[in-house]
């Protein structure tokens, strides 16, 4: 069987929350046992890191360019179709030969739009009611994404598979000089609650911050302290 797999998110310079799925997804299929090969289609050759070396799987490269999964990636599907195709999110090319499998993470633009910019507002939507029509299959992070897809999107149940989020071996505990080393270099008080993600209205991070703040005035005692990390968003 050859799998094709958009592999674009995990080729970005810098990646977010579908990048880091897409590089954890394509890590781990590669280290699996080899009953199945794989095709990864980008926009541009692999960067440094970028998770599946040549030789371990297939890589075409088709130019970049505006609109590329309806244009390069669909010509490429109809031309030489692999026997199943997959992406990280839910942009998926039209009238090829192959099914296609889409993932859901969330429908957050759908159900709290005010947390989106325009943009995202105007044309996630619309992208998503597509992928509903064509996909044959999607794969949904939680429950809740599953329920939202029924409710939003009339996905059939069986259309749906609940696969949850792992977590990558890189988050293991470290020993006690290279905790060490992380503290001073960053400054970090020796007990905190720690935050990662982009900062933006939609993490609710003003709402985090209060409930610190709450937790703090009814326990002056508290040793922790609140750390933000994250990647400016929109707003």
């Amino acid at each position: 069987m050859i799998i094709g797999i958009d592999g674009r998110p995990a080729n970005a310079s810098r990646r977010a929350g579908i990048g880091n799925y897409c590089y954890e997804l394509l890590k781990a299929l590669v280290a699996l046992p080899r009953d199945a090969a794989y095709r990864i289609y980008l926009d541009r050759p692999p960067q440094p890191g970028f998770p599946a070396k040549e030789g371990l799987v297939e890589v075409r490269v088709l130019p970049a360019c505006r609109g590329w999964t309806l244009r390069h990636l669909a010509r490429e599907l109809r031309s030489d179709p692999p026997d199943v195709f997959f992406t990280a999110g839910i942009q998926l090319p039209l009238w090829v030969p192959c099914p296609r499998v889409a993932t859901l993470l969330d429908l957050a633009y759908m159900t709290f739009p005010t947390y989106f910019g325009w943009q995202t507002r105007l044309l996630a939507p619309p992208r998503a009611r597509l992928a509903a029509c064509i996909a044959d299959h999607f794969i949904a992070i939680s429950q809740a994404t599953k329920a939202d897809a029924e409710r939003l999107l009339g996905i059939a149940a069986e259309r749906l598979t609940v696969a949850p989020l792992g977590c990558s071996p890189h988050f293991r505990p470290c020993d006690e000089a290279e905790t060490s080393r992380v503290r001073e270099a960053h400054g970090l008080p020796e007990r905190y609650v720690l935050y990662v993600g982009r900062l933006q209205p939609r993490k609710n991070i003003e709402r985090l911050v209060g409930a610190f703040t709450a937790v703090r005035s009814r326990q002056a005692e508290l040793p922790h302290h609140l750390v933000i990390v994250g990647d400016k968003g929109w707003l």
